[in-house]
């Protein structure tokens, strides 16, 4: 025979054990068992951290019933109030446990962090030719936001804080990566990549001297090809000494 104390309820049962012998003679032993009632977990109140990397969570748990003084986990050792403070993230097992050992425990509880803000968007991050004003970039954040600069995808160089940096100006590309921190939760950095191109290699042969009857004619002498020569007298790269007039004028070519 079996018996199934959690089909019921709390009370004190009797069971008889009776034996009859061959020659019909009997005995019996009455025993009996006490099944004792279960604690009750009445609330479970969570607070999740404040800030990323803090350990300030807690956990209370409000329990009544059972037998005699009632003792709380949340997944380690017990304690006599069902008050845990200092938690950092992760999942605990609110627990409560009375003096004969019959215990009982709620949903886990998860004390989480404030989720990390998106990324910053970032303005001014361009393309230029060396020795052109560099703009300073600037990050378009959320309020109450700082804006940490990295120069790498991992977030672990910083480079400096605050809305705006200004990007290096030789020749090259730069990356740089902007991130905002919210409650002290970081987001993903965003990747602004500032290129400086080189400036070409520019010659100019020297203009031999023209009178001022001399036909209209082509400017060359410029390298790379492909160019615009200005100047006075200058139009469509051709040069008119009828227009420009006497003396020292200048051809400009610039590719």
């Amino acid at each position: 025979n079996s018996f199934n104390p959690s089909a019921s309820s709390a009370g004190n049962y009797a069971f008889n054990y009776k034996f009859t012998a061959q020659n019909s003679c009997s005995d019996s032993v009455t025993q009996s068992v006490a099944v004792l009632a279960l604690p009750s977990i009445t609330n479970v109140v969570k607070n999740n951290i404040s800030a990323c990397g803090n350990t300030d969570g807690s956990i209370t748990i409000t329990a009544s019933g059972g037998n005699g003084p009632l003792s709380y986990s949340i997944g380690s050792a017990f304690q006599s109030t069902g008050v845990f403070t200092s938690l950092g993230t992760g999942s605990y097992t609110p627990t409560v446990k009375d003096s004969a050992g019959c215990q009982v425990s709620d949903i886990i509880q998860t004390v989480a962090a404030p989720s990390a803000p998106p990324a910053p968007m970032v303005n001014n991050v361009d393309t230029y030719c060396f020795g052109a004003t560099v703009l300073a970039m600037s990050a378009v954040k959320q309020t109450g936001a700082t804006v940490n600069w990295y120069s790498d995808v991992n977030l672990s160089t910083l480079l400096a804080t605050g809305d705006n940096y200004t990007p290096a100006t030789t020749v090259g590309v730069h990356n740089y990566y902007a991130a905002q921190t919210v409650a002290g939760c970081e987001s993903p950095g965003t990747l602004a990549a500032i290129k400086i191109n080189p400036l070409p290699t520019v010659t100019f042969s020297s203009l031999t001297p023209v009178c001022t009857n001399t036909p209209t004619f082509n400017v060359t002498g410029g390298a790379p090809n492909g160019g615009v020569y200005t100047g006075t007298g200058v139009s469509s790269g051709a040069f008119n000494s009828g227009i420009s007039g006497s003396g020292n004028h200048v051809v400009t070519y610039t590719f």
